[in-house]
Parts: C-alpha cells; sequence; structure tokens
C-alpha cells in the first residue's frame, strides 16, 4: 500500500525558495496532496476580514502559480480558530476574493482531538472537520495512539463497495439521508 499525506504549507511554501516547485512537484507526482495553511499562520480570531482574505487567498493563489490545479482547496486552520464557523472571519476562510484572485474552500480542518464523525453522520460537515494531530506523546494527550485507542470500539472495516452502507443497529438514528442502500447489524 501506497501511503501518502496532505502537507498544509504557509507562505515559505516548502522553505527553500530554489526548490520548492521541483519539492511541490515531486509530492504531487508521488500521491501527495498540497493544501493551505494560511501565508503568515495567523489567528483568525485576531483578525478582520480583509486581512483574512489576503491570508487565504494569496496562499491559494501561490499554490496556483506554482502548481495550477494540483493542490487541494483544505485550509488547515492556525490555532484551529476561529473556533466556531459563526466567527464573522469564518465565510472568508470558505469564499473569497484576494487581489482579483477568487478562492473556494471545499473543507476547513480545525483543531480537534479526535475522529471526525463519519461522512454519512447527519451530524457530519466538511466545512469544519476536526483534525487529529499526528504526534507521538506516549498515547496521552489525545496522541494518534490514544486516538486508535479511542476508536477502537467504531473502528470499521469497509468491503470496498461504495453503494452499501453497514453500520450497527445502534447507529441508525445517525445516519444522514442517503440514496445508498444501508445494511445494519446487530452488535
Amino acid at each position: 500500500m501506497n501511503v501518502t499525506a496532505t502537507f498544509f504549507l504557509n507562505g515559505g511554501l516548502c522553505n527553500q525558495k530554489e526548490y520548492n516547485e521541483d519539492i511541490m512537484k515531486w509530492l504531487i507526482d508521488h500521491g501527495y496532496d498540497i493544501g493551505n495553511h494560511t501565508i503568515s499562520h495567523v489567528d483568525f480570531t485576531k483578525i478582520g476580514i480583509d486581512k483574512t482574505k489576503y491570508e487565504v487567498g494569496a496562499l491559494y493563489q501561490k499554490l496556483e502559480n506554482v502548481i495550477p490545479d494540483k493542490y487541494v482547496n483544505i485550509v488547515a486552520l492556525p490555532f484551529g480558530s476561529p473556533y466556531k464557523k459563526t466567527h464573522s472571519n469564518y465565510e472568508y476562510i470558505l469564499n473569497g476574493e484576494y487581489d482579483g484572485f477568487e478562492y473556494h474552500t471545499e473543507a476547513a480542518l480545525r483543531v480537534g482531538w479526535e475522529a471526525e464523525v463519519s461522512p454519512f453522520n447527519k451530524n457530519f460537515d466538511k466545512t469544519f472537520l476536526k483534525r487529529i494531530r499526528a504526534y507521538d506523546n506516549n498515547g496521552k494527550e489525545f496522541d494518534i495512539e490514544m486516538n486508535f485507542k479511542l476508536l477502537e470500539k467504531s473502528r470499521f472495516i469497509s468491503d470496498g463497495n461504495k453503494n452499501l452502507i453497514t453500520i450497527p443497529k445502534s447507529s441508525e438514528s445517525n445516519l444522514s439521508e442517503t440514496k445508498i442502500k444501508v445494511v445494519t447489524y446487530e452488535e
């Protein structure tokens, strides 16, 4: 299995000006994704709308100049801020225009200390997703090991059939409306 990752970059990109383009193209060619982590790793709760548009839009513009149409339209929110979608800057993280460059963010990753719910869960919101920090702290403070332990009770293995959802009967009330066939089982 080819394991890859998403690299969320700031304004310095890979911080090697003379190699940024080569590094990014290599990552893309080898199955990695590149996303937006803002120009300067700003706390969105401490800036205004124009600065928000700059932070998000300028980084998307930079990615478009280096790897046109090959980056993911996902913003990893620095510091996880804003912490609520109701914050006045949030809509400008998702959509806006900076210096004549229009941008649209498909998903935003907030700091969450646990795994996100299934995309078929009625509470799933791809515009405000939790993210697990990928660090090791010996199974403490919501590190990757602790999160895998938390998932043991809800972990599942897909049969690969995208036209079928299999869930425990006890989770049926959490299922969003779907046209996909649902099969339930007793735990």
